[in-house]
């Protein structure tokens, strides 16, 4: 059971990165956890804003839910932008389930 200021990894996930990027965009790639770290530290860098805490979360749900062997991400295929269900659907579930 979560507790009430706490975040599922999902949704911190979605805080952290959601400022800027669909979730479509997490879920269409596969790093290694190096290089998600990489990927966070340069968000950071370019304005993600976020915990030591909350990134390490991040890190983890990345690293856990979308691993691959690439150390960094290639380019988006340039088909019309949508939103990953999957995603979004875990997001809301873990949201409208938690109880405070």
């Amino acid at each position: 059971m979560l507790t009430m200021g706490v975040l599922s990894p999902a949704s911190l996930g979605a805080k952290v990165c959601g400022v800027c990027h669909e979730a479509r965009r997490a879920a269409s790639v596969r790093l290694t956890r190096e290089g998600w770290d990489t990927v966070i530290q340069q968000m950071v860098t370019r304005g993600a804003k976020g915990t030591p805490e909350e990134l390490a979360q991040v890190l983890d749900y990345l690293a856990t839910n979308f691993l691959g062997e690439a150390a960094r991400p290639g380019p988006l295929s340039p088909s019309p932008a949508r939103v990953d269900y999957m995603f979004l659907r875990s997001v809301l579930t873990v949201s409208s389930t938690s109880h405070v």
